[in-house]
């Protein structure tokens, strides 16, 4: 049984995966909801709706999609499906093939497979982003507007992680980005319940610490 959860903000290309799992459990965190809103503004949001998918969860727009995954786990620690699929909802900016990625999950269930990270690209068209992660250290800067801003809350934000929450750091591993996976519950259930709510409470300490998430699912599930 295969149950797909999608962290939902305003982007509805996911529900064109969605339509090739009918027989799959589906359930979607609507995250539309702005998390601070100025009290002078006007402004409305409406929740997710969609006939064709009854568990529509409301969550507080915190933490991206690392919050999401993370309380999905902790809500169905106890009554996970035999596989779960983890996807945010801007398919069209992340996934290069919807054919080759539901050929892909496919696969992994058929193989038997125990976790498997896809790669993605962060925009529409570009290419496929791989990183590489030596003894630990990643630094990188994006781009906003006039100024350079640091990704993550320092260099050295995953060795920290990896020695809080006692996860195994390799000497060298490369990581696919933008956290598409999807994972057997044999790798979810190898750490405790405790462990994902501690490291949900980590990852909205700190509005960057979701950025390290993205970069550490492939050794925690292992």
């Amino acid at each position: 049984m295969l149950e797909i959860v999608v962290s939902y903000y305003n982007n509805k290309q996911f529900e064109k995966i969605l339509d090739l799992f009918s027989d799959s459990k589906i359930t979607i965190y609507d995250k539309s909801q702005p998390y601070k809103i100025p009290k002078w503004a006007n402004i409305i949001t409406q929740p997710y709706k969609n006939p064709k998918w009854a568990n529509i969860i409301r969550l507080k727009n915190i933490g991206k999609e690392a919050e999401t995954y993370l309380t999905h786990i902790i809500l169905n620690y106890n009554n996970l499906s035999e596989y779960t699929l983890f996807m945010q909802d801007d398919t069209n900016n992340h996934i290069p093939s919807n054919s080759d990625f539901v050929e892909n999950i496919n696969k992994v269930m058929n193989e038997k497979q125990q976790f498997h990270l896809f790669k993605s690209t962060w925009r529409e068209g570009g290419e496929v982003n791989i990183r590489t992660i030596n003894d630990g250290y990643l630094d990188i800067k994006t781009s906003d507007a006039d100024n350079i801003i640091n990704t993550l809350p320092s260099p050295d934000a995953i060795i920290k992680v990896c020695e809080t929450f006692n996860i195994n750091l390799p000497k060298s591993y490369t990581t696919e980005t933008c956290a598409f996976f999807i994972l057997h519950r044999e790798m979810i259930l190898k750490r405790s319940k405790e462990f994902y709510s501690n490291l949900r409470i980590w990852s909205i300490k700190n509005d960057k610490n979701y950025w390290v998430l993205e970069y550490i699912w492939k050794i925690i599930f292992v």
